[in-house]
Formats: C-alpha cells, sequence, structure tokens
C-alpha cells in the first residue's frame, strides 16, 4: 500500500484511541527498527457479549516502557514475542512476511516471526486489548500445536554454530520454565535433529513421563507424524528464514542497535 506503516487488527482485539499515534512516533523515531508492538491488556468474554478486565497484561509492566530484542530470544524457540494486534510494521516489508498457507492457525505469530528483521521493539505500555473468547478458530487437535512447536524448536536448534550446546542450555531454560514443553524436546531429536547426543542429556523422570504422555494421548504419535510430514514445507519455511536471522544476528551482533536489551 501507499502508506509507510501497515497493522493487523483482528475482529476480537481493540486499540485504544492513541495506538496509532504512539506507535507511528516510535517508528518514525526508529528508522532502523521495521516491526513495534505494545503491551496489551487481557480481557476475557462473559455471556451476553460482556467483558470482563482480567487485570492482566501479555506482559508485565515495565518502569522503563520501552525494549528492543535482538535475535535469538529464549521464548522465540517455541514461540513469539510480538502480537498482531498490537502491531505496526513498515508496509514496504509485507511481502517477506508471508507465511505458508498450511501454516497452523494458532501459530501464525509464532511462525511469522522467524521473517522479521531484527533487532524488534516492544512499548511496554498498553496501547491495545487482547480478547479471550468463548469461542475460537483455533484447531484443537493438539498433535497440530505440538508438531507446530517441534518444527519450532527443531529449526532454532539447526541454526545454531553449536546445536549440542544450545539444546543443551534451552532444555534447562525449559526445566526451570516450561516444564511440560519437555516433550517437545524429545520429538525434535527424534523428528529432525536425530542427533544420538542429545539423548544423554534428558531425565529418566522425563523419559517416564514421555511415556505417560504417550499413553494419555491415546499414542496419537502416528497423527502428529502424518502432519509432519504434511508440513513439510512450513518445516523448510522456517528452517531457511530461522538460519536467516542467525546470520543476521552473527553479522551485526548485539550491538545492532545501542543501549539494547537482550
Amino acid at each position: 500500500c501507499v502508506e509507510n506503516y501497515a497493522s493487523i487488527l483482528e475482529d476480537d482485539n481493540w486499540w485504544e484511541p492513541t495506538f496509532l499515534e504512539e506507535m507511528i512516533y516510535i517508528m518514525d523515531a526508529k528508522p532502523e527498527v521495521n516491526i513495534a508492538w505494545s503491551n496489551m491488556q487481557i480481557w476475557q468474554e462473559t455471556t451476553n457479549n460482556n467483558w470482563k478486565n482480567t487485570g492482566s497484561t501479555i506482559w508485565p509492566l515495565n518502569s522503563n516502557g520501552l525494549e528492543f530484542f535482538n535475535w535469538p530470544n529464549n521464548k522465540q524457540a517455541m514461540g513469539s514475542l510480538h502480537s498482531n494486534g498490537a502491531m505496526l510494521y513498515r508496509s514496504n516489508k509485507a511481502k517477506s512476511y508471508q507465511i505458508p498457507p498450511n501454516s497452523l492457525f494458532n501459530a501464525v505469530e509464532l511462525i511469522r516471526e522467524r521473517t522479521f528483521e531484527h533487532p524488534l521493539y516492544f512499548n511496554s505500555k498498553v496501547l491495545a486489548n487482547y480478547a479471550k473468547t468463548i469461542f475460537t478458530n483455533q484447531s484443537k487437535q493438539a498433535w497440530k500445536w505440538t508438531g507446530t512447536q517441534v518444527m519450532l524448536l527443531s529449526t532454532f536448534v539447526m541454526a545454531a554454530k553449536d546445536q549440542e550446546k544450545l539444546f543443551k542450555e534451552h532444555l534447562e531454560f525449559s526445566r526451570a520454565n516450561q516444564p511440560l514443553a519437555i516433550n517437545n524436546y524429545l520429538l525434535a531429536n527424534a523428528y529432525y535433529l536425530k542427533n544420538p547426543t542429545l539423548w544423554k542429556y534428558f531425565k529418566i523422570t522425563e523419559w517416564i513421563k514421555f511415556v505417560m504422555w504417550m499413553v494419555k494421548t491415546n499414542f496419537k504419535i502416528l497423527k502428529l507424524k502424518n502432519y509432519l510430514e504434511n508440513s513439510e514445507n512450513v518445516f523448510n519455511f522456517l528452517k531457511e528464514h530461522t538460519k536467516n536471522r542467525q546470520l543476521e544476528s552473527e553479522k551485526y551482533g548485539p550491538t545492532l542497535v545501542k543501549g539494547s536489551k537482550i
């Protein structure tokens, strides 16, 4: 489009009145940044089209107000930093942010963030609102979400110079912050990384929990396998763009923006 900036506002989220004014001001002042987003207040939909303020925000309220993110950030291994409904991006970059049409709807932000040039810019001020709706179009087929996270994690590790070191360090990070995600590491090595050395970093208890998880899910491992096979183009897309982010990081380093915080 002819405008300098564009945004994606989903039908169930909404902005504060000054969202565009404040975010455009930031982007105008930061020509080295292509992606910026603000914090969001979380609302819960109730009956009769009413909304309840949960009192929570997507990100903790930060007294510093602003923050740069360079690649890689631990959260990006299986998640994303930005929020669609609170994002502003330079419109001339739109084509490079397109993702495969068969990408999991639940994970659009996670996949698209791998295409973003860093640094990313976060404004902790609450300028938008996130809606937790009663009904959703997101898939309830858990193996698809698991499969997408396995692809994200695998490509995150594969892009690193020292894959074993990153795998070990990030496994420790997840044990402390997201213990339920340990199964994804087992699956990532089984399906994509295929590095026998990595098995030694798993605890016996984690193997036991993995087996229990397979029993609990009625051994839907075959559905997961089929999903990964049918999503080969998504995996290759993630692999290519994640490698681009890593090369970008190695080229410019964490000093790309002075005063940035990792």
